[in-house]
């Protein structure tokens, strides 16, 4: 398995930073060009990105711990998501000027080589970061 882990400092709430990230169905921060289909499946929460000529992607939460703010999420492998066995963790820290965002996954490298395989999930990583502090700093 291939780890890769990205921490960003805010200087937001650490509430205000969890409770964006933890309202799965709602990701207007994320993307407005896409409203994702959410479900229940027997893994978790789903919600499904329906990309125009693609099949679809599926982000499943499985667990959110609002104690020690931490979720717990997988992506099922898809054209957009080539990387097998896709983990992510998302943990907010208060700190004393905000928070701290640390966000991590494990994967197998799919058909990718490995230092492919690190570079699309930290691209990807660093874009849903980038995403998040452009919306919560409007």
């Amino acid at each position: 398995m291939i780890y890769v882990s990205i921490t960003r400092s805010f200087t937001l709430p650490a509430d205000q930073v969890w409770s964006l990230l933890s309202n799965w169905g709602d990701t207007q921060w994320l993307t407005k060009e896409l409203t994702p289909e959410v479900f229940t499946s027997e893994e978790g929460v789903v919600r499904r990105f329906h990309n125009p000529g693609m099949p679809p992607l599926d982000e499943t939460l499985l667990s959110a711990d609002t104690e020690s703010r931490t979720l717990l999420y997988k992506i099922a492998q898809s054209p957009l998501m080539p990387l097998a066995n896709y983990n992510g963790r998302v943990v907010v820290k208060p700190v004393d000027d905000g928070c701290e965002v640390e966000w991590s996954c494990t994967f197998s490298r799919g058909g990718l080589e490995v230092s492919e395989a690190e570079a699309k999930a930290s691209a990807n990583i660093d874009k849903l970061l980038n995403c998040m502090e452009t919306f919560l700093m409007q």
